[in-house]
């Protein structure tokens, strides 16, 4: 591009054509709304895009989204957008939005105001907008302008497995896919704190012991309102969790 530049108008004008065409071209590539969903990997509470790990799990109710592209000015709408889409067109109904802002290394304004945007709009339909992965940076803005109240804290979370075991502890079950995916959450965070032992201490401990009672009392719900349920398939009454 630069040498084409150079050789048809000069050597500056062609270095500075090709500098906006550059430009132009990163904007444009980083305003496309890639939007990954992501699912559990079984076995693990590992997350992985749907597209990339065909045996990742989702939870019926729960979208897990990942913009591939750090959110800012050129890529807000377009990212509300393709949520509020796939919102609409999921075949379950949604009950939570939990967005992955890894990404995210920092955030403007125009992109908070854009999460504060779709939190209205999701909250409209009866469905809650959660985050993860919030850089410091990008927190630090959400507060300041009220975004991060307007979505509460306690919808703000360290990790995305934390978001998805929260929604788990949280929601009574509505399908056997749902339980069983309840059931394996439950023993493999049993299994996490038992392995940490004394390395798990504070505040972290004492999240993983809580989480662990409201996973209890979500698998205890959900066995109380097993006969109101279809009966599952044949194979899924010997397959027990999934692993």
């Amino acid at each position: 591009m630069a040498l084409v530049g150079v050789l048809a108008f000069d050597v500056l004008p062609g270095l500075l054509i090709a500098v906006g065409l550059s430009l132009f071209l990163t904007v444009y590539r980083a305003s496309r709304p890639r939007l990954s969903e992501l699912g559990r990997v079984p076995g693990t509470l590992d997350l992985a895009a749907t597209h990339r790990e065909s045996s990742a799990i989702t939870l019926p109710g729960l979208d897990v989204f990942r913009p591939e592209e750090g959110l800012f000015f050129a890529n807000a709408t377009s990212l509300r957008d393709e949520v509020l889409k796939r919102v609409r067109d999921a075949k379950v109904p949604v009950r939570e939005v939990l967005l992955d802002l890894e990404l995210t290394d920092d955030l403007d304004v125009p992109g908070a105001d854009m999460l504060a945007g779709l939190h209205e709009d999701l909250s409209h339909r009866g469905i809650t907008l959660s985050l993860a992965r919030v850089h410091a940076p990008a927190q630090r803005l959400l507060e300041r302008t009220g975004v991060l109240v307007k979505v509460g804290r306690q919808n703000v979370y360290p990790h995305v497995h934390a978001g998805v075991e929260a929604w788990m502890a949280r929601h009574e079950s509505q399908t056997w896919q749902e339980w069983r995916l309840i059931q394996d959450g439950l023993y493999l965070v049993r299994s996490r704190v038992d392995e940490a032992g004394a390395m798990l201490h504070g505040e972290e401990r004492h999240r993983q012991e809580d989480l662990l009672i409201r996973l209890d009392e979500a698998d205890t719900r959900m066995r109380e309102l097993l006969r109101n349920l279809p009966h599952p398939p044949a194979d899924d009454d010997s397959r027990g969790p999934v692993h």
